[in-house]
C-alpha cells in the first residue's frame, strides 16, 4: 500500500489554475511538449491520477503564447 500523494504533499504550496494563469513550455515547440506530456501519462507514477488529468484530446485546444 503506498500514502496517498495528495497527503503525502499537503503541506507543498499549491494554487488552482485560473485564466490568469500563464504556463510556459518547458520545450521549444508545441508538439515536443505535447509528446512529452503524452510520455508522461504513461509513467505508472502519474497513472493513478489519470481520471483528474486533463483529456489529451483537450490539451491541443491551449493557447500558447
Amino acid at each position: 500500500m503506498r500514502m496517498d500523494p495528495f497527503y503525502a504533499f499537503a503541506a507543498y504550496p499549491t494554487q488552482t489554475l485560473a485564466e490568469q494563469t500563464v504556463l510556459t513550455l518547458v520545450d521549444a515547440e508545441v508538439d515536443s511538449a505535447m509528446e512529452r506530456t503524452r510520455a508522461y501519462r504513461q509513467l505508472a507514477m502519474i497513472d493513478f491520477a489519470k481520471a483528474t488529468l486533463v483529456w489529451p484530446a483537450k490539451l491541443g485546444v491551449l493557447r500558447v503564447l
